[in-house]
């Protein structure tokens, strides 16, 4: 089990819903692992295939009613392991946001690297052209060394620009 906890900047985060009439830009927060882990992060999946996710602190669900993760292999030595949850609510600026993602292989008892955590918009009503409100920010973890323990990932994302889309 791997728990990340981060803090919004000073810009709230869109919710993560679909494009429709109301909803012309979306949000997600987006997980890349260092290359060092499984290209599949030890899951077995696919390509946007779901994975078992928990939302613990400032996750609000109530529009989606589920929060979800996709994974994203490795498909070459140029791109990253990475994760993609979307199905929350508006996070407001300021706010410490934790969840967990199950079934994920850590990295042998001797490596240690990085895992970038940042927050992506898209916005639909411009060719759904994708940019990042908060710059993925990386993380050195470690191995788990204890048996089964949750592996906490915790990580500032503040914004590096004003430049916005709109």
């Amino acid at each position: 089990m791997f728990e990340f906890t981060f803090k919004v900047g000073a810009k709230d985060v869109e919710p993560a819903y679909q494009s429709s009439a109301t909803n012309r830009v979306t949000s997600a927060i987006e997980i890349i692992f260092a290359n060092t882990f499984q290209y599949d992060l030890g899951t077995g999946k696919q390509t946007g295939d779901e994975i078992a996710c928990l939302p613990i602190l400032n996750l609000n669900l109530k529009t989606m009613g589920k929060l979800t993760c996709r994974i994203y292999p490795s498909t070459s030595t140029i791109t990253y392991p990475t994760i993609i949850v979307t199905g929350y609510d508006k996070i407001l600026s300021g706010q410490i946001v934790t969840f967990k993602v199950a079934g994920l292989k850590s990295l042998p008892v001797t490596i240690a690297d990085y895992i970038k955590i940042g927050v992506s918009y898209t916005y639909y009503d411009y060719g759904n052209v994708k940019g990042y409100l908060y710059e993925p920010t990386g993380k050195v973890v470690g191995p788990v060394t204890a048996k089964n323990p949750s592996k906490l990932i915790t990580v500032a994302i503040t914004e590096t620009s004003s430049n916005f889309v709109g």
